[in-house]
């Protein structure tokens, strides 16, 4: 817990230097130098705002086959694409026998990643480089922090916590959404960072939380995995006997030799 309250309040630093405007330098250079593909509508092509966007053109073959890829690869970082992810990592840890808190902790760190997404964008003043978002009929101007960043790092803690086999994948493809939202000139750089401090502290959290959830069940699936283990134990009948000494089969030592010969001199 102690790394989700070092990244909060790294956050929370961040925010108020966004809000005073400090990092403005940093955010116009890569405005003016960092964005090569800002004018090749990547929002609509590659980063699309919800899944179906992301499916629909696809189907009706509107994309080509690197797009509609780079799209799908994108889209597990959207809203809805994440509840749903949740959703199925829920049903996983379910199935591994643990607690239905220990995955609905990840539904928490989503939308409490939503609500400060909403909360940045209506409050904190950013630098004007992109066009305008309609909310729930509310027009929204700033783009800090990037909600697409913070998702993906949520959701790939999310991922690499049940499969830790994948989590370089899980890190390359974070490092994939945050290069599409610079490049196509969808966010600047505190935009992103950001994502990443908010998202990291909101994953840190859930993350300590759904593993001490499954340390509380951990007597009980000691208890059934001992009981797993003595069912396939082999029973005493099936463990072939060690060979018997002479002693143990009631034979006197030497009884198989000769009788001795008398010396002779």
């Amino acid at each position: 817990m102690r790394l989700a309250l070092a990244l909060l309040a790294a956050f929370v630093v961040l925010t108020g230097l966004v809000a005073a405007h400090a990092v403005r330098p940093i955010d116009r250079y890569a405005i003016d130098h960092l964005m090569p593909y800002a004018s090749d509508s990547v929002a609509g092509t590659i980063a699309p705002s919800e899944p179906e966007n992301a499916v629909n053109p696809i189907v009706h073959g509107h994309r080509s086959l690197a797009q509609s890829i780079a799209a799908l690869a994108f889209a597990p970082a959207d809203s809805i694409s994440a509840l749903l992810l949740a959703g199925a990592a829920t049903a996983v840890i379910r199935r591994r026998r643990g607690p239905w808190r220990a995955g609905l902790v990840w539904f928490a760190a989503i939308l409490a990643g939503l609500a400060v997404e909403g909360l940045g964008k209506l409050l904190v003043p950013q630098i004007q480089f992109t066009y305008s978002s309609v909310v729930l009929g509310v027009k929204i101007d700033g783009t800090y922090p990037s909600g697409h960043t913070l998702r993906s790092v949520i959701v790939a803690t999310m991922i690499a916590s049940l499969w830790p086999r994948v989590r370089p994948l899980a890190v390359a493809w974070v490092l994939y959404v945050t290069a599409v939202l610079e490049l196509g000139g969808l966010h600047v750089p505190s935009d992103i960072a950001g994502g990443y401090l908010i998202g990291g502290a909101l994953a840190a959290a859930a993350l300590t939380y759904s593993r001490g959830a499954i340390r509380a069940e951990s007597p009980i699936a000691a208890l059934q995995s001992a009981r797993r283990a003595l069912a396939k134990a082999p029973r005493p009948a099936d463990v072939p006997a060690p060979p018997r000494s002479a002693e143990a089969r009631g034979r006197r030592p030497g009884a198989d030799r000769g009788p001795e010969q008398p010396e002779t001199g």
